[in-house]
């Protein structure tokens, strides 16, 4: 018996394909190195998850910074943004990945 399939298709989640840190929260250390604010990356992940704890409930950027000490309290809009650019090239190669899968499917239908 043949197999007549020409197109094979996988569930692969978007963050397997592109994303550019190791864990979401190696954010932190890039911002430290970048910055050059020591003690930010262990600050930031120590914050989150004491406020989490604390409130019972996933807290925003906005909230973590409200505590921040002083060295820091100028990286939240650096944060913000750097969060915002990464999901703006996220939501680029969910398009163009759309877009190749579409342009595939229309080939089979041809």
């Amino acid at each position: 018996m043949k197999n007549e399939q020409k197109i094979v298709s996988f569930d692969i989640f978007d963050t397997l394909l592109i994303r550019k840190l190791y864990a979401p929260k190696d954010i932190f250390s890039y911002i430290e190195h970048k910055t050059g604010k020591k003690g930010f990356a262990k600050w930031r992940k120590t914050a989150e998850f004491l406020l989490n704890v604390k409130l019972h409930k996933h807290v925003t950027i906005h909230e973590i910074y409200q505590f921040a000490p002083s060295l820091y309290k100028d990286l939240e809009k650096e944060e913000a943004e750097l969060y915002a650019r990464i999901r703006e090239e996220k939501k680029k190669k969910n398009e163009e990945l759309r877009k190749e899968l579409s342009s595939l499917e229309g080939e089979e239908k041809s």
